[in-house]
């Protein structure tokens, strides 16, 4: 009786601790499978300074290997930046800093894991991305510090035109009344001539600040751009450069204002050109079209000087040029249509070989 009672109590006890077992993986993976997904970079270490968890978004900022890195001391695998918040004991509730990891811009909070009774248990890492909301709260910040530079120079520019104009008129009253081969009749050209540039410019601030009216209809963006490289051919002539033209065929339409995107299209190609005007070497100005998802994407690359990085930003700011005779409103009048789209204009360069454009816009 005792034997057959200790059987069948050992056979339920073996059977219990089987399901605590498939509980306990369960757990086990259901955890494992949580801190894998999390949103946030995850890193945790234990007491002897060694990392027992990494998921995978702390891989992704951080480039370590998780095979490569649990069961290894915190200081041999973190960047500087982020062992030196984990080896930070000043703050016995923790620390949480915004600090930088190459391109990223990150928000990292370390909080020790005390078991009990003042006992460290280890440290846990939280890394959140911060990169993109930082980028969008400087566009956002820029955007509004050029809508009031925008406003203030409509202002600005209005009250310029008037004085401007009676500047021309008294000019070309003047000269009527100077004989023909006098020194002043060319002076009076000169002054007529800078008078019109003057309101050229205006015209362009005056473009730049008030809201776009787009006469928006689907259209196929290949036509624009085959009539206006028609338009550039002979710049590229006179340039000495090679056209590579590379167009998908059976792009969709996209919902445009032909003659505002043709303005566009036209001021990045003469920028191209002038970018190779004092360039040696092979000059070749190369067109890609072509469809991705729901957007059409055109990018137009040259061969020539490149941007420096510290221009790189303030390429689209208006009245930003380095150009001897540039008035600095073309790219970001570019920039201002592109957008009023619903598109995105973005460049890439590099110093002395080449600088890229590329126009995104939505898919109708």
């Amino acid at each position: 009786i005792l034997v057959g009672v200790g059987g069948t109590l050992s056979f339920f006890t073996l059977r219990g601790l089987k399901g605590s077992e498939r509980s306990l993986g369960k757990m086990k993976e259901f955890n494992e499978v949580l801190v894998a997904s999390l949103p946030v970079g995850l890193i945790a270490i234990d007491e002897n300074d060694t990392i027992q968890v990494i998921n995978d978004a702390a891989e992704k900022i951080t480039g370590l290997v998780r095979n490569k890195t649990i069961g290894i001391d915190y200081v041999q695998c973190l960047p500087v930046s982020l062992h030196a918040m984990l080896g930070d004991n000043s703050n016995e509730k923790g620390i949480a800093l915004e600090t930088h990891l190459g391109n990223y811009i990150l928000d990292v909070s370390v909080v020790p894991v005390t078991p009990g009774k003042g006992v460290l248990g280890g440290k846990v890492m939280l890394i959140r991305d911060l990169t993109k909301v930082k980028r969008l709260e400087s566009e956002l910040q820029r955007s509004e510090r050029l809508a009031v530079i925008g406003k203030m120079a409509a202002g600005v520019a209005h009250e310029l035109r008037n004085p401007l104009s009676s500047i021309k008129g008294l000019t070309l009253l003047l000269k009527s009344k100077l004989a023909s081969d006098s020194d002043g009749v060319e002076a009076a050209d000169t002054l007529v001539r800078e008078v019109e540039r003057l309101n050229r410019s205006i015209g362009e601030l005056l473009d730049y600040a008030k809201p776009g009216r787009l006469l928006l209809e689907p259209f196929q963006i290949t036509t624009i751009l085959d009539k206006t490289l028609s338009l550039v051919e002979p710049e590229l002539a006179i340039y000495g450069v090679r056209l590579a033209r590379e167009v998908e065929d059976g792009l969709p339409n996209v919902l445009i204002d032909k003659d505002k995107l043709s303005q566009v299209l036209l001021n990045i190609l003469l920028n191209a050109l002038q970018a190779m005007e004092d360039t040696e070497g092979q000059r070749i100005l190369t067109v890609k079209l072509h469809g991705e998802n729901d957007w059409v994407l055109l990018s137009i690359a040259d061969t020539g000087c490149g941007i420096a990085s510290q221009n790189l930003k303030k390429i689209f700011d208006p009245y930003f040029t380095t150009k001897n005779n540039g008035t600095g409103l073309g790219l970001a009048l570019s920039l201002k249509i592109v957008e009023e789209h619903g598109g995105k204009l973005l460049v890439s360069s590099v110093v002395g070989e080449k600088t890229a454009f590329q126009l995104k816009l939505r898919a109708v």
